[in-house]
């Protein structure tokens, strides 16, 4: 039995270094493989358009994925332009399938604050 979630986690590349911080919450919190990222120069660039992507782009399909614990870690990081976070979600059963935003805009963490 399985009940898949596929997701998408989009922010911008001034936010790149978080990747890391991402594929290193998936192994050591839900032990599964992380998303894979589509960056040119890691050869996973399976994208279509003449243009290179203007945002760091993650992609998943993930078991029993626990949708409210990614949420939350996601908006505790801190973000250079926390506006352009994105985590996108379709569940197996939902209807229609399409994918859904899950983040809360008012509990994303700038990562400094101006002043």
């Amino acid at each position: 039995m399985s009940y898949v979630s596929n997701i998408i986690i989009s922010f911008s590349v001034s936010d790149e270094d978080h990747v890391l911080d991402i594929k290193k919450f998936f192994v050591e919190t839900f032990k599964d493989v992380p998303p894979k990222d589509l960056d040119e120069s890691t050869g996973l660039a399976h994208y279509g358009g003449s243009k290179a992507l203007e945002k760091t782009v993650m992609v998943g399909a993930h078991n029993y994925l626990k949708i409210d614990t990614l949420v939350k870690f996601m908006e505790s990081l801190g973000w250079f332009i926390p506006e352009d976070v994105q985590l996108l979600v379709c569940d197996e059963n939902d209807e229609p399938s399409i994918f859904t935003e899950r983040l809360h805009r008012e509990n994303m963490k700038p990562r400094f604050h101006l002043d």
